[in-house]
Parts: C-alpha cells; sequence; structure tokens
C-alpha cells in the first residue's frame, strides 16, 4: 500500500532562529547549512518513528478492499480524513460517503472500518483503484511537536553542526546514537 507525500509540511518542528540559538550561532553565514540541516532532522525522526511530526497531506493507495472491512492506515498520526475514492476502469473517480465508514484515530495503527453491514464500493481500476487522502502530523506550528521529538532533531542537528567531517576513526558515535534512541523509544510503533 504506497504513500505518497502530496503536500510537505509549510513550517519544520524548529525555526531557524530556534535552532541558532540552541547552537549559538550569531552569524547569517551558515543559516542555508542549517536550515537544509533542520529539514534532514525532521526526516531522520520520522523514518526512525514511522510517524511524521507536522501536518503534511498524503495520499495512500489500495488495489482493492480487503476482506475483513478495515484499512489500516500506513501515514500516522493521522489528524483528518480529506478524500475516499474509488476510480473506475476509465479514471473516473467516486467519492466515498464518509457514512460508510469509521475513522479509528486512537488506535496505533490508525484504520478505517466499514460500518455495519454497508459494503465498500469496488474499484474499477486493477492498480492503486482506492485513494484515501489524509492529514497527518501532531499539528500545524512546531510547538504541537512533543518536546522529546523537537529534542531529537536539537541532538542531531548539533552532532551534524558540529562534525561536518566523516569519522574515519570507526569509532561508534554511542553518546549520540543512545540519546537520541532514549528520545525517540517512546514514539515508535511496537510490532507484535
Amino acid at each position: 500500500m504506497p504513500a505518497i507525500l502530496t503536500i510537505p509540511p509549510v513550517v519544520e518542528p524548529l525555526s531557524l532562529a530556534e535552532v541558532k540559538d540552541h547552537l549559538k550561532v550569531e552569524t547569517i553565514a551558515d543559516d542555508a547549512l542549517i536550515t537544509r540541516l533542520i529539514t534532514t532532522a525532521r526526516q531522520q525522526v520520522e523514518k526512525q518513528i514511522n510517524k511524521v511530526l507536522i501536518n503534511q497531506s498524503w495520499a495512500i493507495y489500495l488495489d482493492n478492499w480487503l476482506a475483513y472491512g478495515e484499512v489500516e492506515l500506513p501515514v500516522s498520526p493521522v489528524n483528518q480524513i480529506n478524500n475516499l475514492r474509488t476510480f473506475s476502469i476509465d479514471d473516473i473517480a467516486s467519492i466515498v460517503d464518509p457514512s460508510h465508514y469509521y475513522a479509528d484515530l486512537v488506535s496505533d495503527p490508525q484504520r478505517l472500518i466499514l460500518r455495519g453491514s454497508r459494503i465498500w464500493q469496488k474499484p474499477g481500476r486493477p492498480a492503486n483503484g482506492i485513494e484515501i487522502d489524509v492529514t497527518a502530523g501532531f499539528g500545524t506550528e512546531g510547538d504541537s511537536v512533543p518536546g522529546p521529538l523537537r529534542q531529537a532533531m536539537f541532538l542531531l542537528i548539533t552532532h551534524w553542526y558540529e562534525n561536518r567531517q566523516p569519522d574515519c576513526s570507526g569509532a561508534p558515535i554511542v553518546s549520540v546514537t543512545s540519546a537520541l534512541q532514549a528520545l525517540l523509544a517512546p514514539y515508535k510503533r511496537v510490532r507484535l
């Protein structure tokens, strides 16, 4: 089930001013570098915890409905289902009535559940016949992202900013790795 980012976040969880203050940088000489590090740190944290930090839009595609009437959403935390549609063999979209399904946004993983005796509209298109448009993230502002995840970003940015050359010694960076994992562990999805 592919999930494709359709609208990236408008802001980052950390502002350039916050990061420069944290790094004790007073000039503008490294602003472009620091801005790239902020984005890279967000993406790295998102990858590690398999969740997106700041609101962004995603399109999730399925070929067909699952037999038991439930769809697990691969992007989280979803805070809104914007559209659910199926496509005909001629690529004509039909919106699925929201009263036909329940969006369980509390469970982990989050899911769509078919209500009662209703049935899903069958897609005509054999591949990616179902599209679910969602908004996912902890919120629209940097402060809506949990503190430990923001701190993990600060940790990564500081490490990358202060260690711009590759470490050729072969020694593992244990202090950064263990601190990062401690900050991220509560937010990782546990698979049983």
